[in-house]
């Protein structure tokens, strides 16, 4: 395994959090990019690392800034999780939309208007039924044999062209 491109970097334990932190942002994210070199596989050289410029401020502020970065990510966790419970409940009332409208159910249906406005209604399989009864007393139509033609037949194929 070639190494040769890996480093290792142990910063003092109080700032470890700080310089994760910072390391992250897009300012830092954007100051190694510049800094990459190498078309197939980027490569920084330690040279350039070591000359990044990395803020330290006194330890103090540097743990305000992880206690706060840390509750704005634990904020962020709950909010993501809130809004997947909501889309879950979202997709299930689509699907449940749906359902009631395949079922007929979200708008009032003909026999019901009917009702209301006291008149007669007939469904669709009582009109069908109808139908094919009246359909079945009646005899069907002859087709006429075709008339015979007193043009002669072409013998040959006509020209296309």
């Amino acid at each position: 395994m070639n190494c040769a491109n890996i480093i290792l970097a142990r910063p003092l334990n109080s700032i470890s959090d700080y310089l994760n932190i910072y390391f992250q942002t897009p300012f830092c994210q954007k100051t190694l990019e510049d800094l990459t070199t190498g078309s197939a596989q980027g490569v920084i050289n330690t040279k350039a690392v070591a000359e990044v410029p990395v803020p330290v401020p006194p330890l103090e502020e540097q743990q305000e800034i992880v206690r706060r970065v840390e509750a704005l990510f634990k904020t962020a966790d709950a909010l993501e999780a809130r809004y997947r419970t909501a889309k879950a409940h979202v997709d299930k009332l689509a699907q449940s939309i749906l359902a009631r409208a395949f079922r007929g159910e979200l708008v009032t249906t003909e026999a019901e208007l009917a009702r209301l406005e006291g008149r007669d209604y007939e469904p669709a399989s009582v009109l069908l039924e109808r139908i094919r009864q009246e359909g079945a007393g009646r005899e069907a139509p002859r087709r006429k044999s075709p008339a015979k033609s007193n043009t002669t037949k072409q013998t040959h194929a006509p020209k296309l062209f």
